[in-house]
């Protein structure tokens, strides 16, 4: 891997001081050389944002495909929220799955060539684990900025790993994730395994 891609859209989804620990953590990774030199992409949110949509969408879909005829026949098995959003699945029509479909094969392609031969490196989550206090708005915020930021994996079709390498202002730990190419699955762990060597 010859270089590291960063996303500056995509880092800013994540927690301020997250953010904060992940940049310095890629910046003394790539200034001791465990990192490929890096550089970044222009990613507007615009741009993410449909593709998160698209891949949601299918996601969707494909889920209702799977399990819909189970769930219609078992009411009230699921968690209202789960429910809620298997509901939702069922009323994507196939045309509109087809169209999602077009948007993420386009994005898998565009993905594909900002990693061909390098590595992206993204938070793993907007935040670290909420606490057992935090409210359902609170849960709901982060797991939609987090959600928005681990769709590039399946939409690039890419192995992903991540790294218990940052901490948050308050102590908890948080992740670095690196994704690489599709077919880079054994270099992606040599190169998590050299990260987490001592210098």
């Amino acid at each position: 891997m010859s270089r590291t891609v960063r996303l500056p859209e995509v880092e800013a989804l994540a927690r301020a001081d997250v953010r904060d620990a992940f940049t310095t953590a890629v910046e003394e990774l790539t200034g001791a050389g465990k990192l490929p030199s890096a550089e970044t992409v222009d990613l507007p949110r615009d741009v993410l944002e449909h593709w998160f949509t698209a891949f949601r969408t299918v996601q969707a879909w494909e889920a209702w495909q799977a399990h819909g005829e189970w769930i219609t026949a078992h009411p009230g098995a699921l968690g209202t929220d789960v429910a809620n959003r298997f509901a939702q699945a069922s009323e994507i029509s196939d045309e509109r799955a087809a169209a999602a479909g077009e948007l993420t094969a386009a994005a898998r392609e565009q993905l594909g060539v900002w990693i061909s031969g390098g590595v992206l490196v993204i938070p793993s989550a907007s935040g670290p684990a909420p606490a057992r206090s935090a409210s359902g708005e609170q849960i709901e915020a982060e797991r939609a900025a987090t959600l928005r930021m681990t769709c590039l994996a399946g939409l690039a079709g890419a192995p992903a790993l991540s790294l218990p390498l940052l901490r948050s202002a308050d102590g908890r730990p948080a992740g670095l994730c690196l994704l690489g190419a599709p077919g880079s699955d054994h270099g992606l762990l040599a190169l998590a395994a050299a990260l987490e060597t001592p210098a």
